[in-house]
């Protein structure tokens, strides 16, 4: 780290992040929140070793359906305490099939601002940026036929990946960019937003790939800071969603899928080998480190590697 006039300089750490794919990654255990206390809740009549499916609806949480991210059977329930949530009480479940429920899929014509916001809330979407469901951001920004605001305003799917280490946004955009602005364009029809973009920060390369892939006029190139503090141009306000909570509400619209897996970045100087893994929710943080070959002498820390939370315990979903 090195000071300079306004700031501080961040050393590069993401190595070759932009050769890094996307892996997919089954663990032998996914562990599934279903309440947020030692109350009764609905998966507590499933038998022992009940069957489920990928997608499956378990029980509802403040609104928001809780499901099965993977198809297998269930081995019974834990309290844990989270280091981001407090204490949960979850469902684990042995994945060992490929069965699936996925929601119907929506005519055209159907894909009315309010139902757009509906398909997010039955398909889990939750926004990787800050946790909150989609629909509620979606909700909560949504303006009438006769607001003027979004004159003035942007969605932007922040492709950034701006942390020291982070490059699942990156990798996304290479993967998929074109199901990410589908689900950006839905997202800003939900909320009646005539403009929208993908924001990133990518070298010159890959920029023009993903250029290539969406259109120039759907991408827009960040300064090279850190954090990040302007995502379009200064005369409009921007209001921002993660680039996989637009791939899962696209897939949710698209294939009728619910949000079941996330990409994440295992990196740092611990790893001799960063990746970037597609696992199901609920997969333990030990079985990551365990696939990068992790050292002994380690300290985890969750999200941002500046300002992300420490976590104790290599077994926390």
């Amino acid at each position: 780290m090195q000071l300079f006039l306004r700031g501080i300089v961040l050393p590069f750490q993401k190595g070759k992040a932009l050769e890094r794919g996307v892996e997919a990654l089954t663990p032998a255990l996914v562990r599934v929140p279903v309440a947020t206390d030692d109350s009764v809740f609905p998966l507590a009549a499933l038998p022992p070793d009940a069957p489920v499916a990928q997608g499956q609806e378990l029980c509802l949480l403040e609104n928001m359906p809780v499901v099965s991210p993977v198809c297998g059977t269930v081995d019974g329930t834990l309290m844990i305490h989270h280091p981001l949530y407090g204490p949960l009480q979850c469902a684990d479940i042995i994945p060992n099939g490929t069965e699936e429920v996925r929601l119907p899929i929506p005519a055209p014509e159907d894909l009315t601002p309010d139902a757009i916001i509906e398909i997010a809330r039955q398909a889990g979407v939750y926004d990787e940026l800050d946790g909150i469901p989609l629909w509620e951001k979606l909700s909560h920004w949504q303006k009438t036929e006769d607001d003027l605001t979004p004159l003035h305003s942007i969605l932007v799917a922040d492709g950034t990946a701006n942390d020291v280490y982070g490059s699942a946004a990156w990798a996304l955009l290479g993967d998929q960019p074109k199901m990410v602005l589908h689900g950006l364009q839905m997202a800003a029809k939900a909320i009646r937003f005539t403009r929208c973009h993908i924001a990133t920060m990518l070298p010159k390369r890959r920029r023009r790939a993903l250029k290539r892939a969406v259109g120039r006029i759907n991408v827009y190139t960040v300064g090279d800071e850190y954090p990040v503090t302007v995502f379009a141009d200064t005369n409009l306000e921007v209001y921002r969603i993660g680039v996989q909570a637009c791939l899962a509400l696209a897939e949710a619209i698209v294939m009728g899928r619910r949000h079941t897996h996330t990409l994440v970045t295992v990196a740092g100087d611990a790893l001799p080998a960063p990746r970037n893994f597609y696992v199901p929710f609920g997969t333990d943080i030990g079985t990551l480190l365990t696939a990068c070959q992790a050292k002994d002498n380690y300290r985890i820390v969750l999200g941002d590697a500046m300002a992300g939370i420490e976590c104790t315990d290599r077994r926390t979903p």
